[in-house]
């Protein structure tokens, strides 16, 4: 049974969110001794240079908690990142993740070094070029901003896995499978090699960020940010992108990321199998 955190936190101040994010981790079971020694990949959401008022990326905060949270283990951690149009370089040095990546001593993976991951059981996509990082990384962290979309209707842990695809990558990905349903199920696809086929295997850690979140026609400037006032956690992507979307008051039917999660049967394959915490 998927484990779903879910902590009320209605800001980003360092050490409130450390504490949250801890308590969430322990919440799921995952035991922060992993780290020790251990290669870890801290994944955000980077689509843009974007004012963090505008929810359209991780919280350069939360991404700073995290980070602090693996260092404090004995961890390495590497920011690992493609956004679609700019280059990662322009991204952070027009954020707040550039103080961050220098005050943290963060690791930046080169997007554009990449290697095959193939998985057979793909319904459509058998294979994908991802980053390479992802190989070399002994845990992944994934920090999704949570959003809706206007091809996805949502943005969460499942979509998030995108931005292991190089970012010129994602454009001929879009036009292979341009219907709603056609990406949805790339998506999944993706979602399920990099669950299950990376090798060597290793967890992969979802952490929410759904404190201010996006609203309305995003995932980028279009969109409106929103107080959602909550931390997830959760070893599963799709159980705990059902929580977000139904803690938010959207329409879950519309959430085909998570619909059809469930019949992929991805460690779950019901709401009622997932045990919320918290």
């Amino acid at each position: 049974m998927p484990q779903v955190s879910l902590i009320q936190c209605k800001g980003y101040q360092l050490a409130d969110l450390k504490d949250k994010i801890y308590t969430s981790l322990s919440n799921i079971g995952f035991d922060v001794k992993q780290f020790n020694k251990a290669r870890v990949v801290v994944k955000p959401n980077l689509l843009m240079p974007a004012k963090e008022e505008k929810a359209i990326i991780t919280n350069s905060v939360f991404y700073r908690a995290v980070v602090q949270i693996v260092k404090e283990n004995n961890g390495t951690p590497v920011l690992v990142e493609s956004p679609a149009i700019h280059s990662l370089e322009r991204v952070i040095k027009k954020t707040a993740y550039a103080e961050v990546v220098e005050s943290e001593n963060v690791e930046v993976a080169n997007p554009g070094i990449t290697r095959r991951l193939t998985y057979d059981a793909g319904k459509k996509f058998k294979y994908f070029d991802i980053s390479s990082a992802y190989f070399d990384a002994d845990i992944i962290l994934n920090l999704p901003k949570f959003k809706t979309h206007g091809i996805t209707y949502i943005t969460g842990a499942v979509k998030l896995l995108f931005g292991a695809i190089p970012g010129v990558e994602k454009s001929k990905m879009h036009l292979r499978a341009p219907a709603t349903d056609d990406f949805a199920e790339f998506l999944l696809d993706l979602y399920g090699a990099m669950t299950y086929a990376i090798t060597p295997s290793k967890p992969i850690i979802h952490i929410m960020d759904a404190i201010s979140v996006q609203e309305g026609e995003g995932p980028g400037q279009a969109g409106k940010a929103r107080k959602l006032n909550a931390v997830l956690a959760s070893e599963n992507g799709v159980a705990i992108d059902y929580v977000a979307t139904m803690i938010a008051g959207l329409e879950i039917d519309k959430a085909l990321t998570v619909v059809n999660g469930f019949k992929r049967d991805f460690g779950v394959s019901s709401p009622k199998q997932i045990k919320v915490v918290g």
